[in-house]
């Protein structure tokens, strides 16, 4: 496709996106959370598609800084912009998410050189397990961890392990010749550990950390064999193991003890 073409189809479709929210916010006043993941939703769904539009990388990064200048004019709240103010900011917290979505859908995007997997398995991470925690916490999140922003959901948490495991295992297994085992093991351990970069994140930077992590440890897992695969699983879950029991006896809370199981795990 043309590049220009290819462009203008995603403006068009973001647009269509943020008129199509806005409508709905204004006819059922759904709750302000579902309203922003339903663009993260939209806008990760048009980006994924990138690398069957674009063969340059050139494209993309016009998308990226066009998409943040226009997040940064609508984040001004100016009245030219007040309508669309809501679908992004309704959600009274201090978060730059929407600001770094382009930014890492660029990073990866030039990262991936190309390659398709490499470049929509974390985008998909970040855009469809993400997307799901976060409901999933807001509507069945009773059993609570601390972060540095307050709090989050185990069951939040678990819903993001589960879908990003299913992109991860569905994509490596179809579209790469990694044998069963492997697909099975690079799954459950990209799912743990992006779990835990998703729980140490705040104001906003999962949408930095998420698709950069999924991207680095994907990129090495491939290279890996079942038993490397498994040694790795091992490893992060006596850590976890090792957190979970000194929990009450550290004075950290929740997501600074899961930040140094990954730096140990690292």
């Amino acid at each position: 496709m043309n590049p220009w073409l290819g462009i203008l189809f995603v403006l068009a479709v973001l647009g269509a996106a943020f008129i199509l929210l806005r409508l709905l916010e204004k006819a059922v006043s759904p709750h302000p959370e579902v309203l922003r993941k339903l663009m993260h939703l939209l806008m990760g769904l048009v980006t994924a598609s990138f690398p069957w539009l674009f063969d340059q990388a050139w494209p993309v990064l016009v998308l990226a800084g066009g998409s943040t200048a226009a997040l940064v004019f609508i984040r001004s709240g100016v009245s030219v912009t007040r309508s669309l103010h809501g679908v992004l900011h309704g959600v009274e917290r201090a978060s730059w998410g929407e600001l770094l979505f382009p930014v890492s859908v660029a990073i990866v995007f030039v990262l991936a050189k190309g390659d398709p997997l490499l470049y929509s398995v974390p985008i998909l991470i970040l855009t469809l397990a993400d997307a799901v925690a976060a409901l999933i916490g807001i509507y069945y999140g009773h059993v609570q961890f601390k972060t540095l922003e307050g709090s989050k959901s185990i069951e939040g948490s678990l819903a993001f392990f589960i879908v990003a495991f299913l992109c991860v295992h569905i994509a490596v297994l179809l579209f790469t010749e990694t044998g069963r085992a492997e697909s099975l093991l690079i799954g459950l351990l990209m799912g743990v550990v992006v779990m835990m970069f998703e729980a140490v994140a705040w104001r906003g930077l999962d949408n930095l950390f998420i698709p950069l992590a999924s991207f680095a440890l994907l990129k090495t897992y491939l290279d890996l064999d079942a038993a490397g695969l498994s040694l790795r699983l091992v490893i992060i879950l006596l850590l976890g193991l090792f957190l979970l029991f000194w929990r009450r006896r550290s004075t950290l809370d929740d997501s600074a003890l899961i930040g140094a199981g990954l730096v140990a795990y690292g």
